[in-house]
């Protein structure tokens, strides 16, 4: 069972099977909005999902980044995604749906959960867990050295 830091998943081809399975939306739209007498151009990523069987139903900003993920085949040798951010984190929703529908596994490396939060848990954290990602609270100097040192990342992956 390895493990996959989304940072350096490896990229396949893009399979037959992933390519029908997940339609891809076109460009985001820009529209032109006035602020307070400002003409600005939005780029309009609300309006992306990511649909089809492997899609998820992720949508937003998180299904333009997580395009190539949503469509690039995973090898069995890949049976974990890892990531890490906060217990709220959009994207840690996104990719543990992603993860569900392609039967991964997911673990999320978070900051700090606060006390008794796991236990009456609540928006994203809530949601997460319902995915089925495994969520790994680690204490504050724990988490920062998970960023930069490499070694220690490892080592943590490794118990999970």
């Amino acid at each position: 069972a390895g493990w996959c830091d989304l940072s350096q998943l490896l990229v396949l081809p893009m399979a037959a099977w992933v390519a029908t399975a997940v339609r891809i939306p076109g460009p985001s739209s820009i529209s032109r909005v006035v602020v307070r007498g400002v003409s600005l151009d939005v780029k309009r990523d609300d309006q992306w999902r990511l649909s089809g069987d492997l899609g998820a139903g992720v949508s937003g900003n998180k299904a333009r980044k997580f395009l190539e993920f949503a469509t690039t085949a995973v090898g069995d040798e890949r049976r974990l995604v890892v990531s890490m951010g906060g217990h709220q984190s959009n994207a840690m929703v996104a990719i543990a749906a992603l993860c569900r529908a392609r039967n991964l596994k997911s673990a999320y490396l978070t900051k700090p959960v606060r006390v008794g939060f796991e236990k009456n848990p609540a928006g994203n954290f809530a949601r997460g867990r319902a995915l089925g990602v495994e969520l790994v609270p680690l204490g504050h100097e724990e988490y920062a050295r998970c960023v930069w040192d490499e070694t220690y990342r490892s080592d943590v992956l490794r118990d999970l």
